[in-house]
């Protein structure tokens, strides 16, 4: 007996639905943990939100995240597993059943051609959905792991060299937070992968899968290596560079490592960050038919950690022998002695200075100095906003929308702004809020849509299309998350009197899902795809969305940069500077900093 196409077509359908919904009840104690415990009461506030979401998202059986990244398969088989058709058969139900859920749940139809930018509306395609192999020794079962992870950015490589050794691996991965975590392109709290080793594409491929595939708690069976989760992680929440960008207690809410051995020359890493859309599901399916849905994927076997040449599940693993090469040390701290990773260590002399000479000891507001403190007020407007309505806003007020806004992103902006093609529609004296996002949603009859999750993307990354849209149209808001630079603020926005609003946090989709009562209509579909076409939304209370950056030009961001900022600085001074420098590498890290 087999396990037939049509049970594996229902069970990669029910994983996509069940990925894109709930949050796995590690990941949702974990936010839990992080809120109570939080001191800075706008971070409080931001993931109590969160957890509040994964609520929502469950009792509305929608998207927890409008976003809803690239659907991917992680599959394990058993030495027995008896598949009829085969893997061809198999990578065909995941594909259907991809598909589907797109239509079903509905996920956001995220997957396009590289160059052409061609949307088939259902994230299948070439490659699509990724499927990655594992296989076991024994059993007559088949694993299948859907995982939902956002396709841009919180992801990086780097070469390293053993004479880097862990302080290289540090500095890396404090690189890798700051840098994304500071342009509003990674949604913390974070659960961070690393991969040591292999090569290239194998330990990006590993940081991923760690990330991704195992629980919040879980520490590795090797010592040496759950020593450097325990180290990354304390790194990670010293930086203090938490949720929306705020200084909050739980930026990271687990670190989890994964090795392969490597060539002798070098100590290639690479990072990977999975977003508080903690999107995963698994399910075993054995020969006989039984299908088994659990929240772990068990990803990471002793079979897979095998370092010998053939396999034996009674021999002693290295790590765990008395040669293991296990070093005691010294950490100065009430003269205690911890474990260490026995790479090489640099001497306190190749550190780096704590910053340059010509760092900045002005505050990041506008004009030199941060604005002055003051209690944040919450306004209830309606689209289409007035010049009065905006210029009454400050940055860190919170602001709730009702009535009609459009949503654009580069499709739009290009279509609209560069090839000319003017929209359908009144945006200067009727939809004058544009949302820099596209939902997850659906067409469920001829010309009617529905949408079910909200969420909007990192807004600088349009920032060249600002100036001829406010000139040209009219816009009075621009929701995105992150926000847009000072300079953005100070020359365009104040220009043309308009407001940036930030989701507050990033990625709380079902709740602003359910905020959106009506799909008036979608513009260019046909031309530009579902997920970059232009869809005019019917909001109620959409909200809450902070004020990041205000009409007279201040940022929000820059406000609370020199609190931001403090901890990383006192990180930095004891980082030292990698072996093998990028060209054009920013290796300030006041540069890194926001203002």
């Amino acid at each position: 007996m087999g396990i037939t196409y049509a049970l594996l077509e229902d069970v990669a359908h029910e994983l996509n639905r069940r990925a894109a919904i709930a949050v796995p009840l590690d990941a949702k104690e974990a936010f839990v943990l992080a809120a109570q415990k939080e001191r800075n009461a706008t971070a409080k506030l931001a993931l109590e939100a969160v957890v509040r979401n994964a609520d929502v998202a469950v009792a509305e059986q929608s998207a927890m995240c409008g976003d809803t990244g690239l659907p991917r398969f992680y599959v394990k088989a058993g030495n027995g597993a008896q598949i009829d058709g085969g893997f061809f058969a198999l990578e065909r139900a995941l594909r259907r059943g991809t598909a589907l859920a797109t239509r079903s749940v509905p996920l956001r139809s995220n997957r396009v051609h590289p160059l052409t930018r061609r949307n088939p509306n259902n994230n299948v395609g070439v490659l699509a959905p990724n499927v990655d192999y594992r296989f076991e020794p024994e059993g007559d079962w088949i694993e299948l792991t859907a995982v939902h992870k956002g396709g841009l950015f919180g992801s990086d490589y780097r070469m390293l060299f053993p004479g880097d050794g862990i302080p290289g691996i540090k500095r890396f991965f404090v690189d890798t937070l700051v840098a994304f975590g500071h342009r509003g392109l990674s949604c913390p709290p974070v659960i961070v992968g690393v991969g040591l080793g292999g090569t290239k594409d194998q330990c990006v491929t590993l940081g991923k899968e760690a990330a991704c595939l195992r629980l919040v708690g879980d520490r590795h069976p090797d010592p040496l290596v759950a020593d450097l989760e325990d180290e990354l992680y304390e790194l990670g929440n010293k930086t203090m560079l938490g949720i929306m960008g705020f200084k909050s207690d739980t930026p990271v809410l687990d670190v989890h490592c994964e090795i392969a051995y490597a060539h002798t020359g070098g100590l290639p890493v690479g990072i990977s960050e999975l977003c508080h859309a903690v999107r995963r599901a698994t399910a075993r399916v054995y020969n006989d038919g039984r299908v088994e849905y659990r929240q772990d994927p068990q990803w990471f076997t002793p079979y897979m950690r095998n370092e010998d040449v053939d396999w034996d599940p009674e021999r002693t693993p290295y790590y765990a022998r008395p040669d293991a090469g296990r070093v005691t040390v010294k950490t100065g701290v009430n003269g205690t002695t911890r474990r260490v990773i026995p790479l090489v260590e640099l001497s306190d002399a190749a550190l780096t200075p704590a910053l340059s000479q010509g760092e900045r000891e002005q505050g990041p507001g506008t004009n030199g100095s941060a604005a002055p403190a003051r209690e944040s007020r919450t306004f209830h407007l309606t689209v289409p906003l007035t010049d009065a309505d905006v210029r009454q806003l400050r940055v860190g007020d919170v602001v709730y929308l009702n009535g009609c806004i459009f949503t654009a992103r580069d499709g739009v902006y290009e279509h609209m702004l560069q090839q000319g093609h003017e929209p359908p529609i009144d945006i200067r004296n009727e939809y004058n809020v544009t949302t820099q996002s596209s939902p997850a949603g659906a067409e469920v009859a001829p010309g009617k849509y529905e949408v079910t999750s909200l969420q909007a993307t990192a807004g600088f990354r349009y920032a060249q299309w600002m100036e001829p849209l406010f000139a040209r149209y009219g816009v009075k808001a621009v929701i995105n998350k992150g926000g847009m630079s000072v300079e953005m603020y100070r020359d365009v926005f104040k220009k043309h009197g308009v407001v940036c609003l930030s989701m507050m946090p990033y990625g709380i989709g079902a709740i602003y899902g359910k905020e959106v009562v009506n799909v008036r209509d979608v513009i260019w579909k046909q031309e530009l795809g579902m997920s970059e076409a232009m869809w005019l939304l019917e909001v109620e209370e959409l909200g809450p969305l902070l004020v990041e950056g205000d009409a007279e030009g201040n940022s929000y961001n820059a406000v609370i940069a020199d609190e931001v900022n403090a901890p990383l600085r006192d990180i930095y001074k004891d980082l030292p500077e990698l072996i093998l420098k990028r060209f054009g590498e920013v290796r300030d890290p006041a540069q890194e900093m926001i203002g």
